[in-house]
């Protein structure tokens, strides 16, 4: 689990990161990082840790309709706050999931790309969720980690402690891992 102050579970924290979102994005391509991804149409994505959604649009886009976006958070702001844009811009591909609800809703073996981009910090007890994530992703699919607010290097020894994935590329936001077959 994610380990949270107080304040990062208020619908205020959620709205000055939204805003900070919106002012990032105007000098920063969002939609750069998912295309980097391989994301086609007809695929399965999750959105692990999406906050206020900030790449879901994208990503309900990229799957198209016969595709399909978790979006899953621990905060039941975040939640809300992708319930609401999933309204308000009608993505029907998208399913939003609170963490304690359970990840069981998401079938073994049937996620194409998997995305954590700056969460991954967070994350108390690293082992639990790569191997959540490994019941999850397709034996082709992709896991697309992002450092968050921590080092490459103590990214990279979590990865490899977890013995559930090999680390196929690097790059400078993120690190693209493919599944080991157990």
């Amino acid at each position: 689990m994610f380990q949270i102050s107080s304040f990062k579970n208020t619908k205020l924290y959620y709205k000055i990161l939204n805003i900070s979102y919106f002012f990032e994005n105007l000098f920063k391509n969002k939609e750069k990082i998912l295309d980097s991804f391989g994301i086609n149409k007809g695929y399965i994505v999750l959105d692990y840790g999406c906050g206020t959604g900030r790449h879901l649009k994208y990503s309900s886009k990229l799957v198209g309709a016969t595709g399909k976006v978790y979006a899953l958070d621990i905060n039941e702001a975040s939640i809300e706050f992708v319930k609401k844009l999933v309204n308000r811009e009608s993505l029907k591909n998208i399913t939003s999931i609170l963490l304690k609800d359970s990840l069981q809703l998401i079938n073994n073996d049937s996620v194409d790309v998997i995305y954590a981009l700056d969460m991954f910090h967070q994350v108390k007890n690293p082992n639990k969720f790569f191997k959540d994530l490994h019941r999850m992703i397709k034996k082709n699919g992709r896991l697309y980690l992002a450092d968050g607010h921590q080092s490459r290097k103590i990214t990279k020894q979590k990865i490899g402690q977890s013995n559930l994935w090999y680390i196929e590329e690097e790059y400078e936001d993120y690190i693209k891992c493919k599944p080991r077959k157990i």
